[in-house]
């Protein structure tokens, strides 16, 4: 029978090493990407709600997309073992520099991220789903986190947050917009800078959601047609509203002032209405990340 093997990615003190963690006759970890064939799409940033589906990039798009375990293993094919004799035996004085573990199954490489509550001592309640490393454990997860075909060239996931936290380069995908777009943006008349601010001044993450921002009006003007110019004033009346009723320090009159990049930040949430109120608690909260809930057919 062949081993499974776990190898994780260490950065610890700017050094950046990969070690063996643990084998096994049994699989580590699952790929749900087997499970869930059905309904996987391409990921689309511009479409920002999570839908709770498989997503896939293909890496010949964006070779800039990567993490260290996929460039060591770029030369391994779909029926090879993961050479562990190549990498140091990972100890526990090294397991607080872990940033993400892997495993190879046929023709995928399987990533979890890994965070310090992953690491137990002394009290180990149940030995299901842990491996035993030099008298401590490590958690895992059931499910893949990110998966890698070596076939195809793409990458899998259900969650782009924790596809950042394993991949490099991810802001690829995301478009960026330029200096005058970004100044065009800003000069509408419902919104008044600070003599300090300026598209100049616009952070980098401020300016990919002006983009999606102005991606999504594109859009929706698409759609409207000639309806499009009362959509948008009846919209922007009532983000108004919401700015208003959240962070009412921002707004003068129909005005809203923005001085900084937070301020900008908080516009730009309310547009994409990630502004609510938890409805037990009443708590006023933003949104930073969605999922678009789907209504269950009778």
């Amino acid at each position: 029978m062949k081993k499974n093997h776990l190898i994780a990615f260490s950065k610890k003190s700017r050094k950046k090493t990969i070690y063996k963690v643990a084998s096994s006759d049994d699989k580590f970890f699952k790929n749900q990407l087997q499970e869930q064939h059905n309904g996987i799409q391409e990921y689309d940033p511009n479409d920002r709600q999570d839908q709770g589906k498989i997503f896939f990039l293909d890496l010949s798009k964006y070779e800039g997309i990567t993490n260290e375990i996929i460039e060591e293993l770029k030369e391994i094919k779909e029926g090879d073992d993961i050479n562990t004799a190549n990498y140091k035996a990972l100890s526990a004085s090294e397991l607080d520099g872990v940033k993400y573990i892997a495993t190879k199954q046929e023709q995928y490489i399987l990533f979890q991220s890994f965070y310090k509550k992953n690491i137990i001592g002394s009290k180990v309640l149940s030995l299901k789903k842990m491996e035993i490393l030099q008298g401590d454990f490590i958690t895992l997860n059931e499910h893949a986190e990110v998966a890698y075909d070596i076939k195809d060239k793409k990458i899998y996931f259900s969650s782009i947050v924790k596809a950042k936290n394993i991949l490099s380069g991810m802001e690829l995908i995301y478009k960026e917009a330029g200096t005058k777009e970004t100044k065009d943006f800003m000069n509408h008349k419902h919104i008044q800078l600070s003599e300090e601010f300026d598209e100049n001044k616009v952070n980098v993450l401020n300016k990919k959601r002006i983009q999606a921002e102005l991606d999504k009006q594109n859009t929706i003007k698409a759609e409207k047609g000639d309806d499009y110019e009362a959509f948008y004033i009846n919209d922007i009346s009532e983000c108004l509203a919401e700015i208003k009723d959240y962070y009412p320090e921002m707004l003068d009159g129909d005005k809203i002032l923005i001085k900084n990049n937070k301020d900008l930040e908080n516009y730009l949430l309310a547009l994409d209405e990630r502004l609510y109120t938890a409805k037990r608690s009443q708590q006023k909260r933003v949104a930073t990340a969605t999922r678009k809930v789907e209504k269950s057919k009778a």
